[in-house]
């Protein structure tokens, strides 16, 4: 079966006058209800500090027409942990809230920050989770794995004493099984952890356990050479009848550094099953504005909002700017199907 063809790309948000938002906008999550998008994204100012802007938008046909936009962050750094940035969220409602996730960065750790809220603009107080370790720590707890050589060379080339790099996080907006399923990625691939609660995000005790058996704890690993670097998750993944609907990002470093967009479809009831795979990637830079920018040659995927059998697709290109790109979700299901693993 012939792979689904993207279509509509198109630039949807480039930076303004404000300060928060001069230099960049990029990396934009999506929580979508009742016909309203809400739209979270990463705004990067003169000096490189990251906030997240907050934009409300609804459909008027196939266009996004703009509602509001706000004029300051909706977050801005304010902690230590956070003190360079707050950056690409990843926003989902589960369980009577909104819970967001992303990274925050101090100037030499990219770690993990949650915040939950009762309404759209609600989000504050976050804090640190995820496996909080130093690489040197890291390396100890996985020693004598030889599952997990490429972890261990990853690891190893960056500095010891810095906390583990984590970052493209999300829960998946239901439960199975009982269980709050957390996928998140320590480099080079992306791992899935099963949860009873959301406090255990922030238990030392039950991230030191699951990275001595992180080989367990794999969803997928890097396999086509679009790829051969490091993936990740890029949207929060949508439930269809036929599985879980992952897009995820893939770059690689030759001949020059390219991240590109693929697509995955996870088992409903057994989500670290993975049903099919984009083998070559779903959409890639083709445009000069996915090409050049404070990044060359970035697609970078991290919203999706349905409209009908349409699934749109919300992206940083060239870590400046944001576009939007369309795929028929049936046509995409029915291909991952048979593209298999």
């Amino acid at each position: 079966m012939e792979a689904p063809r993207p279509f509509g790309r198109r630039l949807l948000l480039s930076p303004t006058k404000h300060r928060f938002e001069k230099r960049a906008v990029l990396n934009p999550a999506i929580h979508q209800e009742n016909g309203t998008l809400h739209l979270y994204y990463r705004a990067v100012d003169p000096e490189m500090i990251s906030s997240i802007g907050y934009l409300r938008a609804d459909y008027v046909n196939e266009d996004v027409v703009i509602r509001e936009r706000r004029e300051e962050p909706l977050i801005a750094p304010e902690q230590e942990f956070e003190r360079y940035g707050v950056e690409d969220p990843r926003v989902v409602s589960f369980e009577g809230r909104l819970h967001m996730f992303c990274t925050v960065f101090n100037g030499r750790d990219a770690c993990l920050g949650y915040c939950t809220a009762e309404h759209p603009t609600g989000f504050s107080e976050r804090r640190l989770i995820g496996p909080l370790f130093s690489r040197e720590e890291a390396l100890k707890m996985i020693a004598g794995n030889a599952r997990l050589e490429a972890h261990r060379q990853w690891w190893s080339r960056e500095d010891p004493e810095g906390l583990l790099w984590e970052k493209d996080a999300s829960i998946l907006p239901r439960r199975v099984g009982g269980k709050i399923v957390f996928l998140h990625r320590l480099r080079p691939d992306m791992q899935i952890a099963f949860l009873d609660s959301l406090e255990q995000l922030g238990d030392l005790s039950f991230w030191e356990d699951h990275v001595r058996h992180l080989d367990r704890h794999l969803l997928f690993q890097r396999r086509a050479r679009w790829e051969d670097s490091h993936i990740g998750m890029g949207p929060v993944p949508i439930e269809t009848p036929d599985g879980w609907l992952m897009i995820y990002h893939g770059a690689t470093k030759e001949p020059v550094k390219t991240y590109r967009a693929g697509a995955a479809l996870l088992d409903l009831e057994d989500p670290q099953r993975v049903i099919g795979r984009t083998p070559l990637p779903l959409f890639e830079p083709e445009m000069e504005w996915e090409k050049v920018g404070d990044v060359n040659n970035v697609v970078f995927p991290e919203g999706l909002a349905v409209r009908g059998r349409i699934l749109d697709i919300y992206y940083g290109a060239a870590d400046t700017v944001i576009g939007r790109i369309s795929v028929r979700m049936d046509q995409l299901i029915d291909y991952l199907k048979q593209a298999g693993v």
